[in-house]
């Protein structure tokens, strides 16, 4: 057996994080990114639904780096062209009735690792907070469960739709190694923004 055949089919979010960078990288290239994140998850999460949300979070993210807002992205845009069901929850009834994210995490969706889970609480995060990125990385750290990779996705699209400026600089200095994930990332944005395109 090949080893990019070897994964247990898995639908653990987590995975979703490292990959978000092969489609930040070649976002001028959708096929090239949806390859490389094919490949890279056929290591450690076998199956098919997790490329595709995969391909979700891929086309959220160039939609917002094409300028669209979050809201326009997930609650239109999205729903238009990759008619997943994450995108098919009623998050502004949610938003609009303030219900409390205990309310939307327990008796609506839930709070877990899983993918079904994990994403679409990540969605009513982003949107619900999509102008305060401290607030909304908050209330999900507050919510229990997958909060690692579920930050990671509702941090990376506040990102894309706020700049990361938005996000304050007292939590990034905060990080383990700042100074080399500082570099890093930009070596990573100077080389992902040269790609012919």
């Amino acid at each position: 057996k090949a080893l990019s055949e070897c994964a247990p089919e898995s639908t653990r979010v987590g995975g979703l994080t490292n990959i978000l960078p092969l489609a930040w990288f070649n976002w001028h290239n959708p096929v090239a990114a949806t390859k490389a994140m094919r490949l890279r998850l056929a290591f450690t999460h076998g199956g098919s639904l997790m490329a595709r949300v995969a391909e979700l979070m891929a086309e959220i993210h160039w939609a917002l780096f094409d300028g669209y807002s979050l809201e326009e992205t997930l609650l239109e845009r999205i729903r238009k062209v990759h008619p997943h069901p994450y995108v098919n929850y009623p998050f502004r009834r949610w938003i609009s009735a303030c219900l409390t994210d205990e309310e939307v995490a327990f008796k609506h969706l839930r709070a877990g690792a899983e993918a079904d889970d994990a994403v679409p609480l990540a969605f009513y995060l982003a949107l619900k907070y999509r102008d305060d990125t401290e607030s909304a990385l908050l209330a999900n750290a507050n919510l229990g469960g997958e909060t690692c990779a579920r930050g990671a996705l509702i941090g990376s699209m506040l990102g894309a739709a706020n700049t990361c400026e938005d996000i304050p600089a007292e939590l990034v200095q905060k990080l383990t190694h700042f100074e080399k994930l500082e570099a890093l990332s930009e070596r990573f944005v100077s080389l992902a923004l040269s790609r012919p395109g």
